[in-house]
């Protein structure tokens, strides 16, 4: 009996020597960083600890608008000009060289490009590294698919074709070309030869399209301000490239009497208008974090810029022969203070320490940008179309992405 309850007592101590004990002591400060959870995932993301710092790498698909600049112009009307009153005499009507054949009823406006903005998907990317210190440094591009609009006046006119066709015909006011922009020597198939000269008198089909690209560089510099168990603030700032580019392009086809066009009988008219911003921002920012569940963390965040950027602009206006042997063209280079405001608002759900994916719609206001909403200048011999500044731009949409630390 006195053996039996010697070896028990010593089961008990051996016990008691090897079973965990209670942690009494204070835990080291961490920063306010989450410790790692007790049973690491065995995957490469995510280290045992998180207040070191370490390498970060984010991806968001965009879904964007952007402020259409282009204005109203009317480019072409339903008709067409007889130089020499001989098309007029044929058809008994009468008339006087210059006189105009048709209903001149519009054919082509740019404001037929402007109408309601469209949705344009894109991507940003950001590599970043934490420091210990709980300062991020982190590099950004953004780009946006082209947001494109197009508009078309063809030999089928809305308002009919008129008592002798006259209105299946496309004019435009383009004056002092050269004699390589007469097109075919006979389009309407009677009058005189030459008597609608001009590629854009009496042309078969006009079109015009706008495209407008998008894309921004950064460094963005992330300093913590305040922590608490809930909310954190931090300041941003960093310097920023912004590259706006837009195209307007007016292509002309004058077909003869048998339907034919040549490359001769072809015309192009570009304006091109590139915006290239370069200058710092700085920003506050805040994310309220407190609602923890069995699927993991939320939180909420909404960060304010302000940047105020040098605007370089480098603008190009050109008429072009189709088979490209001949061209006239007008640069100009200027530049402007722009400012910018931006602002996002942001939904975040952490399922796992190392993974992170977020909601959230972003707003960018650019002022003072330069733009053309009256692209063309009918004058080829001095092409000078209005560049005008004090253009604004608003950019806004949703964005979904996701983000892992390693």
């Amino acid at each position: 009996m006195r053996n039996r309850t010697v070896w028990l007592a010593l089961l008990v101590t051996a016990g008691l020597a090897l079973a965990p004990r209670a942690a009494r002591a204070q835990q080291p400060d961490t920063g306010g960083e989450v410790p790692p959870p007790p049973v690491l995932i065995p995957t490469p993301l995510g280290h045992p600890r998180y207040e070191e710092g370490g390498l970060y790498l984010a991806g968001q698909f965009k879904f964007f608008q952007q402020t259409n600049t282009m204005g109203e112009q009317l480019i072409a009307s339903h008709g067409f000009i007889d130089r020499d009153a001989s098309i007029g005499n044929a058809l008994g009507i009468g008339g006087t060289p210059g006189q105009f054949i048709g209903d001149h009823s519009p054919a082509l406006d740019t404001e037929q490009l402007g109408g309601p903005s469209t949705f344009t998907p894109g991507y940003e990317f950001t590599l970043g590294w934490r420091f210990r210190s709980g300062i991020a440094i982190e590099f950004n591009w953004l780009h946006l698919v082209d947001a494109r609009y197009s508009a078309t006046a063809s030999f089928q006119p809305g308002t009919g074709p008129g008592e002798f066709q006259e209105n299946t015909f496309v004019t435009a006011p383009v004056f002092n070309y050269p004699t390589n922009y007469f097109g075919p020597a006979n389009q309407v198939g009677i009058g005189n030869l030459g008597a609608t000269s001009g590629i854009w008198n009496a042309s078969n089909l006009m079109t015009i399209d706008f495209v407008q690209r998008f894309d921004m560089w950064e460094i963005n510099v992330r300093y913590p301000l305040t922590q608490s168990d809930c909310l954190r603030t931090y300041g941003l700032f960093g310097p920023r490239l912004v590259a706006l580019w837009e195209r307007f392009r007016w292509i002309t086809s004058a077909a003869d009497v048998n339907g034919l066009v040549l490359a001769t009988d072809t015309a192009t008219y570009s304006n091109v208008v590139s915006n290239r911003l370069w200058g710092i921002f700085i920003g506050y920012g805040a994310e309220y974090n407190c609602a923890v569940t069995p699927i993991g963390a939320f939180a909420v965040s909404a960060d304010a810029q302000v940047a105020l950027f040098a605007d370089f602009i480098n603008a190009q206006a050109k008429y072009e022969l189709g088979d490209l042997s001949t061209a006239a063209s007008r640069k100009r280079r200027l530049w402007t203070l722009a400012p910018e405001l931006a602002a996002n608002l942001s939904v975040w759900w952490y399922p796992y320490e190392a993974i992170q994916f977020r909601l959230s719609y972003d707003a960018m206001a650019f002022f003072n940008t330069v733009s053309s909403p009256k692209p063309v200048d009918f004058n080829y011999g001095a092409i000078a179309p209005a560049w005008e500044e004090g253009t604004f731009r608003l950019l806004n949409g949703i964005s979904i992405g996701m983000a892992v630390v390693f």
